[in-house]
């Protein structure tokens, strides 16, 4: 219905009762944490390139929503700020898949900063990831992607 991770999309989770909202983290090129799902902007934008090669100016001219509809011109890829701001600070879950494995810490530092320690959990792809979490956030949720990915497989056989 909407762009997906988009504020948007969250906008409208949050506005129809949803209990777990998932997205994704990238790093760009200067540094600053953006979410979107894909670590292109091929796909879901009117742009070209990997987020980690482009900066953040350059990221922020991209258009979002032109890909769904004409109805979503104009729509932006969010930072990570940006994003959870769109949400409650209560009743809501939200799973952040951190797809720069050296950012897992960082964001679990701006959930603190910002209150949401028991709403986040963080998903984390590499066990560097995860365990840098761990060290440096012993007080964070996490999950191990691989970890829940081969549990259901067993479980489906």
């Amino acid at each position: 219905e909407f762009p997906e991770n988009t504020p948007e999309a969250f906008r409208s989770a949050v506005a129809k009762g949803a209990a777990m909202v998932e997205l994704d983290e990238w790093r760009c090129k200067t540094g600053e944490l953006v979410v979107c799902h894909d670590g292109s902007v091929d796909r879901t934008t009117d742009g070209k390139g990997r987020i980690c090669d482009l900066t953040l100016e350059q990221i922020r001219a991209l258009d979002a929503g032109c890909r769904k509809s004409s109805r979503f011109r104009g729509t932006r890829i969010p930072t990570l700020a940006e994003a959870l701001a769109c949400f409650p600070k209560t009743g809501l879950l939200l799973n952040i898949h951190c797809k720069t494995g050296d950012a897992a810490p960082e964001v679990a530092e701006l959930l603190r900063r910002e209150g949401r320690i028991r709403q986040g959990i963080l998903m984390c792809d590499s066990r560097e990831a995860l365990e840098a979490v761990r060290a440096k956030c012993p007080w964070a949720r996490w999950a191990p992607i691989r970890q829940l990915t081969c549990r259901s497989r067993q479980n489906s056989n």
